[in-house]
């Protein structure tokens, strides 16, 4: 008995020693190795479900060295290798692309901002440089492409950067200058007392515009300050002859003349601004929500336009406010745009509707509904969306059974 002892004592304890040697430290190492080679080539970035992978199973192997189960160590070991060599190869491959793919984007970003124009000799380099690196690109082979693609990338952006910077700094002078003569042209009073400047002032605009669209950007700027500049001399000057009529205006007669009439004329366009607005509020009744009611117009030549009950409600408090002021040419544009934007919501409450259908072998979505509503002008589908987005969650996600609000379109675009 004491033998038997002995010897299973003996045996156990080769066993023991056994699976103390059989740890697998050459797989651990290896599977070590490939992460860190994964990761030198932004695996992280690039493979990073595949590297999250590798680097559980390596910290599963030594959970298992802990546990003393090697073979289950190993196993895991051997996988976290596969998966970061995996990684490795994909990131290889993806960082490749995108290196690419990025100066592709900036080299159409250097072009598309007059670059052969405006930098010449950086606009030859540029192309020459990245010819040469769509041949390396060409070829597949991932850290080449790479390689020379980081280095490319420093190249070209701040070539593209100086670009783009000049031609925003062109379009901002000249959207400003715009807008300027919008406002401006949407008043009477600037159209009744300086219409001959804002006239010159649309002439320098239009300059301006095709400046810019030719790349002559300083030319554009220069323009559109000059445009600008006439427009707030109209202004001014407008300002001051309407001062200048209602101080005669005074002295004269108080209670006659064209101050009167102005004065007659703002009350009515007041009045009946407020009345649309009431009468909208009837029609909604109980769900009238001014600032969640807001729907989107396409105007002949002018593109969308986007309204809503508070943009009127807003028109009528400057109205009323210019009328206040004793400033009745204002006070009329004002009252005017109230009821304009009123009438496209009024118009809205009785717009046509369109019930979803239920055809799975050609489902309703919302570019084919914008396509029979709008006589195909299938790219209208977003005033669609727009109008109903209270029931819309999602404009790729519509149900049979739903019905919309179709938005009227305004002007000679019907």
């Amino acid at each position: 008995m004491r033998k038997l002892l002995v010897t299973l004592s003996i045996i156990g304890m080769v066993l023991w020693f056994a699976g103390c040697s059989s740890v697998p430290k050459k797989e651990l190492e290896e599977a070590k190795k490939a992460i860190e080679q994964a990761q030198a080539v932004d695996a992280a970035l690039f493979a990073s479900s595949e590297l999250a992978a590798a680097q559980n199973d390596y910290d599963a192997a030594n959970k298992f060295v802990e546990n003393k189960k090697n073979k289950e160590a190993k196993e895991k070991a051997v996988s976290s290798k596969q998966k970061a060599d995996e990684a490795y190869s994909l990131a290889r491959e993806r960082r490749a692309e995108d290196i690419y793919q990025k100066n592709v984007a900036l080299m159409n970003q250097i072009k598309e901002n007059f670059g052969e124009k405006r930098a010449p000799e950086a606009y030859e380099d540029a192309v020459s440089s990245f010819n040469a690196f769509e041949q390396t690109y060409a070829k597949k082979d991932p850290d080449a492409t790479y390689q020379e693609g980081s280095k490319l990338y420093e190249k070209l952006s701040p070539l593209a950067q100086k670009l783009l910077a000049d031609v925003e700094q062109a379009t901002a002078a000249v959207t400003a200058a715009q807008d300027k003569y919008y406002a401006a042209e949407n008043r009477d009073i600037v159209k009744t007392y300086a219409s001959k400047e804002l006239s010159d002032a649309a002439v320098i605009l239009q300059r301006a515009k095709e400046a810019l669209a030719n790349g002559d950007l300083e030319e554009a700027i220069s323009l559109a300050q000059q445009a600008s500049a006439l427009i707030d001399g109209a202004i001014t000057k407008a300002e001051q002859a309407y001062q200048q009529e209602l101080a005669s205006q005074q002295q004269v007669s108080p209670a006659e003349g064209n101050i009167n009439t102005n004065k007659q004329k703002a009350e009515q366009y007041i009045d009946e601004a407020k009345k649309k607005l009431e009468e909208l509020k009837k029609r909604r009744g109980s769900s009238y929500l001014p600032l969640e009611a807001s729907f989107t117009y396409v105007a002949a030549g002018e593109g969308e336009e986007e309204v809503n009950d508070a943009m009127v409600e807003k028109y009528i408090k400057l109205a009323e406010d210019a009328y206040a002021r004793e400033e009745y040419l204002d006070a009329i544009d004002y009252a005017r745009e109230a009821i304009r934007l009123a009438d496209m919501l009024l118009a809205m409450e009785t717009a046509a509707t369109y019930t979803v259908k239920l055809n799975p072998a050609n489902r309703d979505c919302l570019w084919k509904i914008a396509g029979y509503m709008y006589n195909n002008r299938y790219w209208l589908w977003p005033m669609i969306w727009r109008a109903n987005k209270y029931q819309i969650k999602d404009p790729d996600l519509i149900y049979p059974g739903q019905v919309f609000k179709i938005p009227p379109m305004v002007g000679e675009g019907k």
